[in-house]
């Protein structure tokens, strides 16, 4: 049976014929599917669960150390 032959088929049918027609050619879809591909991933870890991950070891730098690190940086670029 061709495509079109079953398209005009299935235009015949009353509405119900239509869902239930419908219905099984996606269940049937579904079953013929090859399975899904399983990929490792990774545990989500909510957001809160990560305060604190890029904390420095010591101590923060002061406003002042920041400042000196980002002239050096400046100096060592364009000189």
């Amino acid at each position: 049976m061709l495509y079109s032959e079953i398209v005009s088929e299935a235009r015949r049918l009353p509405p119900g014929d239509q869902l239930r027609l419908v219905e099984d050619i996606l269940r049937a879809m579904r079953q013929g599917s090859t399975k899904p591909i399983q990929t490792r991933r990774r545990r989500i870890v909510p957001f809160a669960q990560l305060r604190g991950v890029l904390r420095p070891g010591g101590a923060l730098p002061d406003d002042g150390e920041l400042e000196d690190a980002y002239t050096r940086h400046l100096l060592e670029k364009y000189l």
